[in-house]
Order: C-alpha cells, then sequence, then structure tokens
C-alpha cells in the first residue's frame, strides 16, 4: 500500500509530508515559536472585588493575589510545532482520546456534578469516588512518567498535571464544572503521549542483548511503580500502538538546518508519527535529495488547507481587473465538494416532508413537545469528525446514548442541530461558532476557567459594574484577567501543593460513607449502602430460618452472635450455635 504523502502551501512556504495528507493550518510561522514553552501559564493581574472600610468608607483591595496563572488547554496543543530537544516528544499525543480499556475506562465520560445547598446558592462539583479515581491514575501516570524519564535519561519538559484545570473544584453553575472537568479529562492525553514517546525512546536505546528478551524492558521499570494490570492496559492501548495513524499531533522537522540529536525521519515514520518538513531553495540546496517530493508532486500546482489563515499581500481590489469582463470562476472553487452533512440534512428533509403527510395529532404533538424541550441524556447523538483516510472528508460518527450528555456539553448551540422527527443530535464544530454569552450563565468566577481572550472580554465588559472606576491598581481593567473565584478544594484534608508538576495525595475513602458506583451507569450513584446491608441480612436471617425448620423437625435455637463476628470465616463450621429442645 502506497503512503499517504501530500505536498501543500501554507502561507508562503511549501510543507511536504511523506506519511500523512492531513491539512497542515498554521497561524504563525512556527520556527518563531520553537523556544516557547506550550505549558507555560500566561500570569494576568486579577481584578478584585471592591470593598468598603467601615472605618474610613475607602475602597480597598480584597485579594492578596497579585497574579492568577491561566493554564493553556489541550486544544491549544494540536498544532504541530518544530522538533526540539525539550518537547519533541510532543508528537506523540493523541488528539483524540478512544481508550476505553483498563486503566483508562475511568475517562470514558464526564460524571455528573454532586450538587450542593439550597435552591438558588447551588455548588457543583465532582463526586469524591471520581475524585479519588481520577487522582489515582493521575498520580500513576506521574509516577510511570518519571520513573521511565529517569531511567532512561530522556531529554524533555513535563507539563502540569490535569488537576490544574480544576476538575477537584466546586463551581456556581454546571457549565462551569462540565468544561473545568472536560479540559482536566483532555489534559491526560497530554500526559498520553508523553508516556508514549518514553516507551518508544526507551525501546530505541535497547541493547542487541535485551532485544532478545520476551519482556519489554519498560515492563520492567514500571514495575515497582504500578501494578502488572495497569502495564498490561498500557501495552494493549493505543499507547503502544506505533502503526500509522493520523491520531497523532505529529511535528515539524529542520531538514535544512537540523537540531542537535534530531531523530532521522526514518524514526518518526517507524512510530507512525506524523512529519512534516519545508521544501524551499534552502532544502533544495542543503537537504538529502532522498527526501525531496515526488517529481509529479512539484510539476503540480500544490495543494491549500481548507482553512488558509495567510493574509494577501496586496490590495485585493488590485487583483481583478475593473473592466466588465467575464472572468473564469477558479476551478478549485467550482470542484470543492460540499461537506458531507448538508446531503445528510437534504435528505433528511425530504424524510419529514413525507412524515408529515401521515403524521396523526399525536405524533405531532409529541414531536413538538420535543422540539420545544429537546432531551439531553439517553439520548441518539452523531458527531462530525475528519475521515482518516481523508481529512477534508467528514463522517458521521455515532456516540452511545450513555455519553449523550457529555458529548453535547463541550459544543455551543450553534455547534449542535437537534432533529424532533428521529429524536437524535448532530454536533459539529464546523457547524457554527460558540454561543453568546448569557450574563446570568457566565459568571465572574468563571474566568478562573482556562477560557479563550475574545470569551474573557466579554464577560468582564458584561459584569464591569461589579468594579470600582477609582483606577486604582486591584480595579483597572486594561486587560483580559481573571478574578478570584470562591472555588475551594473538594477534599480540605489534601491542600494543594506549591506546584501543579506535583500530584495531589490520593486519600482513602472513609469505611462509614460506603459509596457504590455501577461501571456502566455512573449516573446512578448512591451515597450510602447501609439500607442494603441491614435489608440483605434481614433476608438472610429469614431463609436460615426457612432452612433449619425444614431440616430439623424439632426446635431449633441458633445464635447470629458469630456471624456478626468481623473474624468470622464464610467456611467456618460452627457459624450457627444449634441447640436442639
Amino acid at each position: 500500500m502506497e503512503p499517504a504523502r501530500r505536498l501543500q502551501a501554507v502561507g508562503k512556504d511549501l510543507y511536504y509530508s511523506p506519511n500523512c495528507d492531513r491539512s497542515l493550518t498554521l497561524e504563525e510561522d512556527p520556527f518563531l515559536q520553537v523556544d516557547k514553552n506550550p505549558f507555560q501559564p500566561d500570569k494576568t493581574r486579577p481584578l478584585n472585588h471592591p470593598r468598603i472600610s467601615p472605618a474610613s468608607h475607602t475602597t480597598e483591595s480584597a485579594s492578596p493575589k497579585r497574579y492568577t496563572p491561566h493554564y493553556p488547554t489541550f486544544h491549544t496543543l494540536c498544532t504541530p510545532r518544530v522538533w526540539t530537544l525539550s518537547f519533541g516528544w510532543m508528537a506523540f499525543i493523541l488528539m483524540r482520546y478512544w481508550d476505553p480499556g483498563y486503566p483508562f475506562d475511568r475517562l470514558k465520560r464526564i460524571p455528573y456534578p454532586l450538587s450542593v445547598g439550597l435552591p438558588g446558592e447551588l455548588t457543583y462539583s465532582m463526586p469524591q469516588p471520581f475524585i479519588q479515581s481520577w487522582g489515582k491514575l493521575e498520580s500513576e501516570l506521574y509516577g510511570a512518567v518519571t520513573r521511565l524519564k529517569s531511567k532512561s535519561s530522556a531529554p524533555m519538559v513535563l507539563p502540569f498535571l490535569p488537576w490544574a484545570h480544576g476538575y477537584r473544584l466546586v463551581f456556581k453553575n454546571p457549565r462551569s464544572y462540565d468544561r473545568a472537568v472536560a479540559s482536566s479529562r483532555n489534559w491526560f492525553s497530554v500526559w498520553w503521549g508523553a508516556l508514549s514517546f518514553l516507551i518508544a525512546y526507551s525501546e530505541t536505546k535497547r541493547d542487541a542483548f535485551s532485544l532478545r528478551g520476551y519482556v519489554p524492558l519498560w515492563h520492567v521499570e514500571l514495575e515497582p511503580e504500578v501494578d502488572a494490570a495497569w502495564i498490561d492496559g498500557v501495552f494493549r492501548s493505543v499507547i503502544c500502538d506505533f502503526s500509522y495513524k493520523p491520531n497523532r499531533i505529529g511535528c515539524i522537522l529542520d531538514i535544512a538546518n537540523p537540531k542537535p540529536h534530531q531523530p532521522p525521519l526514518s524514526w518518526f515514520i517507524e512510530h507512525g508519527i506524523p512529519v512534516w518538513y519545508r521544501w524551499g531553495p534552502q532544502e533544495i540546496s542543503s537537504a538529502d535529495p532522498s527526501l525531496a517530493p515526488p517529481p509529479e508532486m512539484l510539476t503540480g500546482s500544490p495543494e491549500r488547507p481548507l482553512t488558509d489563515t495567510t493574509k494577501p499581500s496586496e490590495d485585493p481590489r488590485h487583483l481583478h481587473p475593473v473592466e466588465p469582463e467575464p472572468t473564469p470562476s477558479p476551478p478549485k472553487q467550482a470542484s470543492k465538494p460540499e461537506p458531507a452533512w448538508v446531503a445528510h440534512f437534504k435528505r433528511h428533509e425530504e424524510i419529514h416532508a413525507r412524515w408529515l403527510e401521515k403524521e396523526s395529532a399525536v405524533e405531532r404533538q409529541a414531536r413538538e413537545a420535543r422540539a420545544a424541550n429537546p432531551p439531553y441524556s439517553k439520548v441518539r447523538v452523531y458527531e462530525w469528525y475528519p475521515s482518516e483516510k481523508d481529512p477534508d472528508v467528514y463522517e458521521r460518527i455515532p456516540v452511545g446514548k450513555k455519553y449523550s450528555r457529555d458529548t453535547l456539553s463541550l459544543y455551543s448551540s450553534t455547534q449542535k442541530i437537534y432533529d424532533p422527527f428521529c429524536n437524535m443530535w448532530d454536533c459539529c464544530d464546523k457547524f457554527g461558532k460558540e454561543d453568546d454569552l448569557d450574563p446570568d450563565e457566565w459568571t465572574i468566577d468563571d474566568l478562573d476557567l482556562p477560557l479563550p481572550v475574545s470569551m474573557r472580554n466579554e464577560i468582564i465588559e458584561m459584569h464591569q459594574d461589579h468594579f470600582s472606576d477609582d483606577g486604582g491598581e486591584g480595579s483597572a481593567i486594561d486587560k483580559p484577567v481573571p478574578l478570584p473565584s470562591p472555588a475551594t478544594e473538594t477534599t480540605p484534608s489534601s491542600p494543594t501543593p506549591a506546584s501543579v508538576y506535583t500530584p495531589l495525595p490520593v486519600s482513602n475513602l472513609p469505611s462509614s460513607g460506603a459509596t457504590t458506583l455501577v461501571e456502566d451507569e455512573q449516573e446512578l450513584l448512591t451515597e450510602t449502602t447501609n439500607w442494603l446491608a441491614v435489608s440483605l441480612e434481614e433476608e438472610g436471617q429469614s431463609r436460615l430460618r426457612t432452612i433449619l425448620w425444614i431440616r430439623f423437625p424439632t426446635t431449633v435455637e441458633y445464635d447470629y452472635s458469630a456471624r456478626m463476628d468481623p473474624k468470622f470465616e464464610r467456611s467456618s463450621p460452627g457459624f450457627l450455635d444449634c441447640r436442639t429442645t
């Protein structure tokens, strides 16, 4: 099978990929961002609630903080970067989560929030068992990555941990909770990429003797850190799948002036990592001729991505003559196919028209009720994603009904379309833009979340009357900055460490507050099971009375005290003290 290759024009440069036909979209020259740390949070000055001093009636600053960190989100990392020694491992990051197996099955969906408080003053947070479960996985990932990094001496700068995005915090509205937990869940993929790179890196450094072994070296290194089932789950997951899939971010190589210790192009191709590199006069004169694109690609016109962010260098009015001459339309515009969802919605409109002719009054009433109040839980949801074979073609992928609410929460109102006839949703980020902000839904507390700059500015403008106009240091609004949030740690016994690069301690749940979680139906959350234990005990006693009455014709007295002994073993023959009377 011939490998996927593509030569495309990005801005003023040509980029060639010998193993990926995905569109490469760059907002700026990637070679100017080589030394930038993508994990460094922006330090912004917080706006403070003004408070009036009772003595002098003067406005004072209420927050002792000078700066609040604004952490980057996963979506800001999805653009390929130029390979560097410190951040080259980011090429292994998976662009989309799709691994339901252990130990990552706990991240399948966003759990329902736990609401606490009176009506109108509710707070929303992740249930404690999920916090413990996510925290345990976070600690295991951190331990596995740091151990392999130390053992293999891999040169890499690690990112901050997922808890920095706030899945342990308490929020005042459910949408803030959904966004924070979704950002935290997506950040686990960054650590998967780090673990995947370290596994590939450690396997590359193995000598000829160790290569003969049946057990990979990284298995042996991780045994003191995590259990065997965890290692086996990673081995069977996409983290260790280095067959080519365009699901990884990939990287850009400088073939004219290679960086020190830069792996060869063949190493990335062997591990299924998409690779791009510029092909211009400098590369033609100094690079290896075998890296040149095929001649048939160089003779034709290079392709351009669908989303071209470059700006024209001339006035567009000067590009076409003023005379009323018939100008031929660009061939690419005429031959550009329409998105796949256009034909899908047209076909459904025809189906709906036929349904209307045969629809009864009861069916029409039910449909109108669904249209007025669309369901969000346990409903069919479809997402439109780029095809792995052709990234410019979108495919309609079904989502399980269990995950419908979590999926719909990730799209704005213009990015999801509800069909009341078929009772299903279609979602795609290409359908529209983000929703206009609602001041009742978005509050100043949401500025602690990792939001785009434009959205942060809108939130500040909506709630500008909350601040003083004195122009002091704490009340000046000169740039988009976060406000102090009442969000608190869900586990007071686990104080926040000084650095988000250190995992939080995972405390054990108290036995008195037992919680039962159904793995496949996480919305069924029972906060206590004491009533269940009592009912089972009573049922067991009733059955024992019946059995003993049948087996012994005489009256039998029995003692349950031994059964209630915590040291009691089910195999003990003396758990009943039977005395015939």
